[in-house]
Formats: structure tokens, C-alpha cells, sequence
């Protein structure tokens, strides 16, 4: 817990926190401070490729790669034409 002056800022950590999946963004509420307040991390979900390999024989054509967000999921499939 911190005290800060009214109309002044909070002082922040000196290491950014960490997260896995996430990337840390910014701090939220921390400027002009003038009531009780929570000071809390903004997080974006990382962003991952998901490319299938379809050498093996499981797949009988080439699926595009997808975009997934973390902690989101991937959507419907298409079933591949041959």
C-alpha cells in the first residue's frame, strides 16, 4: 500500500510484472491521484501461429496456418477439399 498526495501520482514498481501468454501494457489509475485507488497491470494476450503439418498423413490437404490469441480459442476448423 502506498500514500500518495492528492492530485499526484502513484510511484510504480521498477520491474514491469510478468505474466505467461500476456504481454504487460501499462499500469491503470496511477496518474493524478485524488481518492482510494487500485493500481492494477493492463495485459494484451500474446498473439501464437498455429501451422499444421499434413507430411504425416493424418491430414489429406494443407491447412492454413491460424491466429490464435491466448487463453482464446482457435474457432471452427474448415475441412480441407482434396
Amino acid at each position: 500500500m502506498q500514500q500518495v498526495e492528492d492530485g499526484h501520482d502513484a510511484i510504480l514498481p521498477i520491474n514491469n510484472p510478468e505474466r505467461a501468454g500476456y504481454t504487460f501494457l501499462e499500469w491503470s489509475n496511477y496518474k493524478n491521484i485524488t481518492a482510494d485507488t487500485d493500481v492494477y497491470p493492463i495485459w494484451q494476450p500474446n498473439e501464437y501461429v498455429v501451422t499444421f503439418d499434413s507430411t504425416d498423413g493424418y491430414l489429406t490437404a494443407d491447412v492454413a496456418p491460424l491466429t490464435v490469441l491466448f487463453g482464446h480459442s482457435y474457432g471452427e476448423f474448415t475441412t480441407p477439399e482434396n
